[in-house]
Order: C-alpha cells, then sequence, then structure tokens
C-alpha cells in the first residue's frame, strides 16, 4: 500500500468555494492535480493508495481521505474531484465520516494523519537525498506540500523521517506525485 499526504496551506476547509475558481480557493486547482496524479492511471484507480489532503484553510486542518480501493465514480478533470471535495466538506466532523464510498472527512491535521499510516514516512523536497541513490520501502508515506513550504510544526511532526528529492529540477507537486507513483511502479517493487 502506498499513502500520499497532500498539505494544502490556503484550501478552503468549509465548502463554500465556487468550481469556476479553483486557483483562487487556496490552490484547490493544485490538489485536484495532486489526487489525480496519485489515484487515477488510464481507466481506472490505483487501489493500491490512498490519498490524504490536509485543508489548512479554516479554522481547524480537514482531511478528506481517497481509498483507492473503495473510491468509485472519481473522474479525472479538476472541477468534478473539486466537487468530490466539497460534497466532502459539507459532511465533516470531529470524527470521521464517509462522504461518499471510499471518501472520507474528519477534522485531522498532519500529524494525526500520519500516526494513522502504516508505512515508513518520506517527505518528497528539493534538498533531500537523491532519488537514485535511495532506498525506499514497499509500503511507503509520502509528504508533499503544495507550493507553500511545510510548517515548523509539520516537521516537528515528521521528526526523523526521510527527505527524497525526485530530481535537481523542482517539481511542482502534482508532478512530483507522478513521478514518486512512477519510480515505485517501476524501480520500489
Amino acid at each position: 500500500m502506498r499513502d500520499f499526504v497532500f498539505v494544502a496551506h490556503e484550501a478552503p476547509t468549509d465548502g463554500g468555494f465556487s468550481l469556476d475558481d479553483l486557483p483562487g480557493a487556496g490552490r484547490l486547482d493544485l490538489v485536484c492535480r495532486c489526487i489525480n496524479a496519485a489515484l487515477l492511471v488510464s481507466h481506472g484507480v490505483r487501489e493500491d493508495t490512498t490519498a490524504h489532503v490536509v485543508l489548512r484553510g479554516g479554522e481547524r486542518d480537514v482531511t478528506v481521505r481517497f481509498e483507492g480501493d473503495e473510491v468509485r465514480g472519481l473522474n479525472p478533470d479538476e472541477r468534478s474531484i473539486a466537487g468530490v471535495l466539497r460534497a466532502a466538506l459539507a459532511e465533516r466532523t470531529y470524527h470521521e465520516v464517509e462522504a461518499r464510498a471510499g471518501v472520507y472527512v474528519a477534522e485531522r491535521g498532519v500529524a494525526e494523519v500520519i500516526d494513522k499510516t502504516d508505512g515508513d514516512t518520506i517527505v518528497l523536497q528539493e534538498n533531500g537525498e537523491g532519488v537514485e541513490d535511495a532506498t525506499v520501502p514497499d509500503e511507503p508515506t509520502f509528504v508533499v506540500s503544495d507550493h507553500l513550504e511545510l510548517t515548523d510544526g509539520d516537521l516537528e511532526a515528521l521528526g526523523d523521517a526521510r527527505r527524497l528529492s525526485l530530481g535537481s529540477v523542482a517539481l511542482h507537486a502534482d508532478h512530483a506525485t507522478a513521478v514518486a507513483q512512477n519510480v515505485c511502479d517501476t524501480e520500489w517493487r
């Protein structure tokens, strides 16, 4: 199993955003592309992957979790994925609830999400160990930040998690996700 934890620093937590302006809604366009890159393949869904989106643009962090082996009807376009996020946020409570098939929502931050994953945690960042020299576990939990850096609190919660760089060129979060999935598919079996 692979987990991806996406940290969206400015994304709204209440679902009160317009599907017509996802970039203006805390970069939800990028969040949706990350979900797409983590879960979707040609004509299907990666059943071996879970995507956790930690939204931080509200009073409390909210996490929407997509289980690849359970999710149904997830389309690849940003607007459709944003619609799923908005519907999930309408169901949010402190305790986790299933908003729709394979999509769960709860008031939960990065530390709580990491505590609930089973894999070894790897932070994808520019100044990490080079991927070409890395050995990665069979069940990694990748942490990917949006266009902003992880907070000091996040880094403290991640403790001694490995830092991994996917190359000498800085990548967008969704591209880093696609590259990490590809490397896992081809080399880390």
